[in-house]
């Protein structure tokens, strides 16, 4: 009995020897803001990189994520870092991160602004979930939709940029949006997904172009007041003539 404990230990032993060392890590590991009481927690890829994990949720006014730490390069914001942290009312995230994971900013209640650079490729969904004051955002990202969830809840939203380029405006991306009057789906847009935008009770008017083929017959679930504009022969018609929504021609709507 005793040589097959010693042989199991043996085993054990040998097991964890051949795992990376941060596999063993129990804790992030972590620093103190200087002249504050609030923590940063981080990981150490086994590239030599940082993933931000997260910020002490007590935060108050505005963070800069840094762009190094401990010497290494921040290349990621990991799942739900922010989730949340309710008096963080800006974030600045540096051009080193390439990966934001889903639900990173949700609930953070008192953000008014945020600036993500177009490094990030990969991002994950409800990114700005449920952020309630945020009233504008720039998504000049090098990816090809507008995720999932994205804004979801984002109730004073009135303004996104840098749109220009998306083909897709996923599951979600806008629901609840209730501040939204107006909105110009961009000419490369080819689907709209489900409850896209349901939800958005004043949204009045919804541009979209010949690209779009694909619309969910619940995108518009929700929005009483809407109009869609588009052109005359196109999917865009199609759908609203389908879905009982009043539909205009391009052309007849007023500057």
């Amino acid at each position: 009995m005793k040589k097959r404990i010693l042989s199991l230990l043996l085993t054990l032993c040998l097991v964890c020897s051949l795992l990376p060392i941060n596999a063993l890590a129990a804790v992030p590991l972590s620093y103190t803001i200087p002249g504050t009481n609030y923590r940063v927690f981080y990981d150490i890829t086994e590239n030599n990189t940082v993933i931000f994990k997260t910020l002490s949720r007590e935060f108050e006014g505005s963070f800069d994520i840094p762009e190094q730490i401990d010497g290494k390069v921040v290349t990621e914001i990991y799942d739900s870092a922010f989730y949340n942290c309710s008096k963080l009312t800006h974030i600045t995230i540096p051009n080193t991160v390439t990966n934001i994971g889903p639900n990173a900013f949700e609930n953070c209640t008192s953000l008014t602004s945020i600036s993500i650079p177009n490094s990030v490729t990969s991002v994950g969904r409800g990114l700005l979930k449920n952020c309630s004051n945020l009233t504008s955002v720039d998504y000049s990202l090098s990816l090809p939709s507008i995720i999932d969830e994205a804004f979801s809840g984002c109730t004073q939203l009135t303004k996104i940029t840098g749109i220009d380029s998306v083909t897709s405006i996923a599951g979600e991306a806008f629901r609840g949006c209730t501040s939204l009057t107006s909105f110009v789906v961009p000419e490369s847009v080819a689907s709209i997904g489900f409850y896209a935008f349901k939800g958005c009770n004043n949204l009045s008017n919804i541009t979209i172009p010949r690209a779009t083929t694909t619309i969910s017959f619940s995108s518009f679930e929700d929005c009483t007041q809407l109009t869609i504009y588009g052109y005359k022969g196109s999917y865009a018609e199609t759908y609203a003539t389908k879905e009982k929504i009043s539909f205009k021609e391009i052309g007849t709507k007023p500057e």
